[in-house]
């Protein structure tokens, strides 16, 4: 938190105010989630049912969602509000809500999307009955992203119901097809004996024991809603896999894609492949999309282009405000801007601090982006990425609430960010003036 009326008088007394400040702060950094954080409490529910004893350290298993790749608000025709829903993208699917006001006791209120018939298509999502036309992804479906001899989604494609392949009922017969990278396929001797154990009969494809024997127990969930059904049948292929070369029986279901890793530990021979990082890379280019702007109970802010939980960050510290007789604060696009490049700037780099990247303290920093006050302040967090667990955290803690309800104050930006691989997952920034 840095807190300071500007003072020309006597610079030397704000340097030493500042530092002072900055200090104290550091020391109070927020702990980071562990594995994922949770754009809404039903996304965290279903993680936590069957990823958290893993993160926990109390099941041997392998993960079904994993780590939080992406959230925001996504557009969708029929979704609400807005024709904009919100999505969390994991390394292994996505989790979406097409109706915030629908029952949350439904097993269908969180949805789970085709992202594999999608990828292996060509043809987008964006409403009930409307897709927009792109190339069939060029991702290896398991293993390494680059220098990966496996096959690819795009090559996978005519081995699918997505293209009229269909298969006949192999129930007890051996599982020895093999694909290349090409998506020839052939026989093979395969490196662990295994039957087909079960013909889905809406699809027309066989799903082998090895799979089948695991499917019954997924933690959390049914393998209906967790995987859809079986595209393609399972085929044996080399992928490298963390720079090794590995045999893998890989099956592609409408949700997601299922491996089978003979060499892997015990727990983790059969996994869910990391098709949420490789539907996010395919239709965004790997760079998360520009906030979508969704309809706020507070008059304006929908046309701040803030994401949802800004806007409801917004929301929290206003009502905080005005139940303490203070004014609302109101959106500043020149703070904005300030938390926008201070945030993203300590995700992108992997920081956490008042002093940027190139070395200058927030008001330098509100300055540059042509912002001119009188009192300025900052507050940061890291770790979370929702605005309610941010809003508490600023309540808990001295100084930061003191900047949430500093009488002074009538502007604010407000910025969040996600990068993944750094140490705290999710930044913000909220940056407060007075003009």
């Amino acid at each position: 938190m840095v807190n300071l009326k500007k003072s020309l008088r006597n610079p030397s007394l704000l340097i030493a105010l500042s530092l002072a400040l900055l200090i104290a702060l550091i020391l109070t950094t927020f702990s980071p989630a562990y594995a994922a954080t949770f754009g809404d409490s039903s996304f965290e529910k279903i993680w936590q049912q069957s990823d958290g004893p893993v993160a926990a350290g109390q099941a041997n298993r392998s993960w079904l969602w994993g780590q939080t790749v992406w959230v925001g608000y996504e557009g969708y025709d029929q979704a609400k509000p807005n024709a904009n829903r919100m999505v969390e993208y994991f390394d292994k699917a996505r989790m979406e809500i097409n109706d915030p006001n629908a029952d949350r006791n439904s097993q269908w209120f969180v949805s789970n999307g085709l992202l594999t018939l999608e990828l292996v298509s060509g043809k987008m999502q964006v409403g009930d009955s409307r897709f927009e036309e792109r190339a069939p992804a060029a991702i290896p479906v398991a293993g390494d992203l680059t220098n990966n001899p496996g096959p690819t989604y795009a090559a996978l494609a005519g081995l699918t119901t997505a293209k009229g392949n269909f298969a006949p009922n192999r129930t007890g017969q051996s599982v020895n097809q093999g694909v290349n990278g090409s998506g020839n396929v052939s026989q093979v001797n395969a490196p662990v004996a295994t039957t087909y154990a079960y013909y889905e009969g809406a699809t027309q494809h066989n799903i082998p024991a090895v799979l089948w024997s695991w499917m019954q127990n997924i933690p959390g969930s049914n393998w209906t809603f967790a995987l859809g059904y079986p595209i393609s049948e399972a085929y044996w292929s080399t992928f490298n896999v963390g720079g090794q070369s590995k045999q893998v029986l890989v099956q592609l279901f409408q949700r997601r894609i299922l491996t089978y890793t003979p060499s892997n530990p015990a727990g983790w021979q059969v996994e869910m492949g990391n098709i949420g990082l490789h539907y996010f890379n395919w239709r965004y280019n790997g760079k998360a999309p520009a906030p979508v702007q969704v309809a706020s109970a507070s008059a304006g802010v929908a046309s701040t282009g803030l994401d949802g939980e800004e806007q409801t960050f917004l929301n929290l510290v206003n009502n905080y405000r005005k139940a303490n007789g203070l004014t609302e604060l109101a959106y500043q696009p020149q703070l904005q801007s300030a938390a926008d490049w201070l945030t993203r700037d300590m995700g992108d780099k992997n920081y956490f601090s008042h002093t940027d990247s190139l070395g200058r303290d927030p008001f330098k920093r509100m300055a540059g982006e042509g912002y001119q006050g009188g009192w300025m302040g900052e507050n940061i967090a890291a770790g979370k990425g929702t605005a309610q667990d941010v809003f508490n955290q600023f309540k808990n803690s001295p100084a930061h609430n003191a900047n949430m309800l500093k009488p002074e104050y009538k502007k604010l930006g407000i910025s969040r960010y996600y990068r993944s691989g750094s140490t705290y997952g999710w930044y913000w920034t909220v940056d407060f003036g007075d003009k």
